[in-house]
């Protein structure tokens, strides 16, 4: 199912007028050098094509060139070579790591064959490859290039290795000589017929017999943090996976066109960053049958926000408003098909952490249910979402609000719950908790955070929470909360608003935990501060008193302890209370000013 659609994605991508995708037997490959050469294929000199980065460093361009999919595999041999480019190791016989040079000959041999057989099983005859051959055949000429102030400078820059391509000097084609439509004729011609002694299968995906790939071809970019560069989604790298009698890849048959379809369209989707979300060591991905709006709607929801993309964020809230009334947004009420696809890093292969398709109206409303549970009263109405990211969620179960720290096994499974609209992970209160705990005051309790524990207990334990300050929810969890908002605010009535710290940078933790131990010391403290308060503003410590008392009614006996849960609903009742001063402070100021 899920190389099925990754081959419909392939195919309607190939043939759309919007969207560029290379086709098979091409790939997107760095290109540090261009050898420049004359027509007689002598050596003109060395155009460095490294480019300066964000991370300011020098990089490779990138150019779709001649090349088979997959990964060059084991020792090098007749059949390792590239057409027309390739490292220094093929292209000039010299391996070039950390600094220093290595002959290869054996290699270069292999190269300067590849180029002629694929010249001869084509019939194929151009005289700019004619010239690039004369400069291979030619002893002098490559070193001339070996003994130039670039190549020198070529070495010391590159720790790696380098890979290189010929640009003839005058030629009436600009660019590097694979990119000629001519060139690229002669690689299809021969990539179409290539494989044909391999022995030929049915395949898994359309049923047809054609020839196998040995080795399945890889995905370019490293998936998920720390992920290898150019590892295959299937393999089979030990005999204990075989079955049959069957070697490798054989014993999972796809014909190399249905493989490179497939691969060409991973590779896609993990370069094109409007179609994939990394976090921790999982890489979503997600395209959708045919509805681009959909697309450009749910990588809203995953990413990172642009906080100054307001039209972005109107977007996704006017979405919301219309949820809340039972409807859909037009571009949203589409029956057609959604796909996701999570995947994470591994040393053989990539793994698959979870596919989930839906209908892109159904994956709507289940999108819109998560948001009215995350849904509570801002800190800040003009900075806090009311349709936070799967980012802005997830970065707050990280030690240091660090994308790297959040925890590994967790994006995928809450990706999941939220486009099936099933329970969120059940470990991820656990976490939120303990961050809760641990971090420094200012995030401790921050709006997502909140949001994020308030809809894991309205799924998951059914807790019915609402948006803003509930007076009338007489559960011990959210009273004690609420009470500790209360002495706390008092503490700061007392000191005038002089304070570095009050009884939450000390208590809250233990206060959450074991009610018991805590409480009794701190409501002893706000009798010292009710006092304060009583000689400059007796009316505001009666009001205080009294709605200490109001909340107390409801608390039969401080418990002992609160489970996971209960200290999630405490941390709930804190916010809302808090939330609540703040409006009624703000509601003032307003009255005052328009007094004014």
């Amino acid at each position: 199912m899920i190389l099925q659609e990754l081959i419909n994605l392939y195919d309607r991508l190939e043939t759309s007028e919007d969207t560029e995708i290379w086709k098979l037997g091409f790939s997107p490959e760095s290109i540090h050098y261009a050898i420049i050469i004359d027509r007689e294929g002598h050596f003109k000199g060395l155009d460095d094509y490294r480019t300066i980065g964000s991370d300011g460093k020098l990089h490779p361009s990138v150019f779709v060139v001649p090349k088979r999919e997959g990964k060059r595999a084991g020792k090098a041999n007749e059949n390792s070579p590239y057409f027309l480019w390739d490292n220094s190791q093929f292209v000039l016989g010299v391996e070039v790591k950390n600094k220093k040079t290595k002959p290869k000959p054996q290699s270069h041999s292999f190269f300067v064959d590849k180029q002629k057989r694929i010249l001869e099983e084509t019939k194929a005859s151009n005289k700019d490859v004619t010239a690039v051959m004369k400069f291979l055949e030619s002893g002098q000429a490559k070193e001339k290039l070996l003994n130039s102030e670039e190549w020198k400078t070529a070495v010391e820059e590159n720790l790696t290795g380098v890979n290189l391509s010929f640009i003839i000097e005058d030629s009436e084609n600009d660019g590097f000589v694979f990119e000629q439509e001519e060139i690229k004729q002669i690689w299809r011609d021969y990539y179409a017929v290539v494989d044909q002694d391999v022995p030929q299968r049915y395949c898994l995906v359309t049923g047809k017999k054609a020839p196998v790939y040995r080795l399945q071809p890889t995905i370019k970019k490293g998936v998920g943090n720390g992920g290898k560069n150019d590892i295959p989604l299937i393999s089979f790298n030990e005999k204990v996976f075989e079955s049959y009698n069957l070697s490798g890849n054989e014993n999972a048959q796809i014909n190399r066109f249905s493989a490179g379809k497939f691969t060409h369209a991973l590779n896609y989707l993990t370069m094109e960053n409007k179609h994939n979300l990394r976090i921790a060591d999982t890489l979503t991905l997600f395209w959708a049958e045919n509805n681009r709006s959909a697309e450009h709607f749910f990588s809203g929801l995953m990413d990172r926000p642009d906080t100054d993309d307001e039209e972005r964020r109107q977007e996704l809230e006017t979405f919301l408003k219309e949820m809340q009334k039972g409807k859909l947004p037009s571009d949203l009420a589409d029956d057609s098909r959604f796909f996701v696809l999570g995947l994470a890093p591994n040393s053989a292969r990539i793994s698959v952490r979870f596919w989930h398709t839906d209908t892109v109206s159904k994956m709507g409303k289940k999108v819109a249910s998560h948001y009215q549970d995350l849904k509570i009263i801002p800190q800040n109405k003009e900075k806090d979402s009311l349709t936070p990211s799967i980012w802005q969620l997830l970065i707050e179960t990280a030690s240091q609000h660090k994308s790297a720290n959040i925890p590994p096994n967790i994006a995928g499974p809450v990706m999941r719950s939220i486009l099936s609209g099933t329970r969120y992970p059940s470990n991820l209160l656990s976490i939120l908790i303990g961050r809760m705990r641990t971090d420094q005051e200012y995030r401790r309790l921050n709006y997502y955070r909140v949001a994020f524990i308030k809809a894991i207990l309205n799924r998951n334990f059914n807790k019915e929470l609402t948006v803003a300050l509930d007076a009338d929810r007489k559960t011990a969890p959210y009273s004690l909360g609420r009470l500790f908002a209360v002495l706390e605010r008092t503490q700061e009535d007392a000191s005038g608003g002089s304070l570095n710290a009050t009884i939450k940078d000390r208590y809250f933790a233990s206060a959450s935990a074991t009610p018991r131990v805590v409480f009794p010391v701190i409501i002893k403290l706000a009798q010292n501060h009710l006092k304060k308060i009583k000689s400059t503003k007796p009316g505001l410590a009666v009001n205080k008193e009294k709605l200490i008392g109001e909340i107390m009614e409801d608390i039969s006996d401080f418990p002992k302890s609160l489970k996971l849960e209960d200290q999630g609903e405490f941390a709930i009742g804190y916010y809302h209370q808090r939330q609540d001063f703040f409006k009624k402070k703000q509601k003032k100021i307003t009255e005052t000013e328009g007094e004014m």
